[in-house]
């Protein structure tokens, strides 16, 4: 009788194993946000689900973002305006030399590094808001983020977790179970 008691370990450690992976499973691929008895259960939605989507939003969000600052350059804000004053700000910095020279009116030298650091502040604008929005929509990467998009779908990542981890944890969850429950078994028939 003993004996076939402490075979329940055994059997209870193997389902606690595998329930455990389940609800791995379930954390990681739960679709949509559940709730019990009015209230909201945690980790729903799903981990891999939620975070699919919240980094696609992010890159739609960036890319918008950009071409709204390239198509507006009278803005004052934003990371586009805030590049071309660090490379300004560094070119004023790069002819700073001119100020050593002797025989230069002042204003000549203002003109001449307000010159140059404009110059390169306009090649850098031209490049930020002209160039990189030409090649953005030659090589169509907004369609291409739109494809990417379909086809890292969270059925195609969950195909893949069922594929390459899941199935091998079941069976590392089922393994550990059994051995864990021939411990507990082989103690409760030494203790008993």
């Amino acid at each position: 009788m003993h004996f076939l008691l402490s075979l329940l370990f055994v059997v209870v450690n193997i389902a606690l194993a595998m329930f455990l992976a389940y609800l791995f499973k379930w954390v990681l691929f739960n679709p949509k946000p559940k709730k019990f008895l009015g209230w909201h259960i945690p980790l729903t939605p799903g981990f891999i689900v939620k975070k699919r989507d919240q980094i696609f939003a992010k890159i739609y969000d960036a890319l918008q973002d950009y071409l709204y600052q390239a198509e507006n350059p009278g803005l004052r804000r934003g990371y586009l305006y805030e590049w071309e004053e660090q490379v300004r700000l560094r070119a004023l910095e790069q002819v700073s030399f001119i100020d050593k020279v002797p025989l230069l009116p002042a204003s000549f030298k203002r003109k001449i590094k307000n010159a140059f650091a404009n110059s390169a502040r306009n090649t850098v604008s031209f490049i930020f808001r002209r160039t990189v929005p030409q090649l953005l929509e030659k090589f169509q990467v907004e369609h291409k983020l739109e494809q990417l998009d379909a086809k890292i779908s969270n059925d195609v990542i969950y195909g893949y977790f069922q594929q390459y981890i899941y199935k091998p944890l079941l069976i590392a969850a089922a393994v550990a179970g059994l051995l864990i429950g021939i411990i507990n078994m082989v103690l409760y028939l030494i203790l008993v």
